[in-house]
């Protein structure tokens, strides 16, 4: 196993992009405001997959970890604005 070390600063910024990561999951919860069952579910296992690489980029390259939840915000504001757009989802 690879045992090198970070420097602090890294994984301090490595945890601030955890902890907004876990942040963005009350707007996959919120979604149920707009969007059916089914997509709320998926979306929930597409934040919990992002979830798992956040925990795997703090390990292996922890700067890279403060992209995750621009991703997630991204990701789920394209999709909201596609189900809305294309499949007629409404608050």
């Amino acid at each position: 196993m690879d045992e090198r070390r970070h420097p602090l600063w890294a994984i301090v910024l490595g945890w601030i992009g955890l902890v907004a990561h876990v942040a963005t999951a009350f707007l996959y919860l919120a979604a149920g405001l707009m969007a059916p069952l089914y997509a709320i579910v998926l979306l929930c296992i597409v934040w919990l997959g992002l979830l798992a690489l956040a925990v795997w980029l703090l390990r292996r390259h922890p700067v890279w970890t403060l992209g995750v939840p621009i991703a997630s915000v991204l990701l789920f504001f394209g999709v909201m604005q596609l189900g809305g757009s294309l499949l007629g989802w409404s608050p």
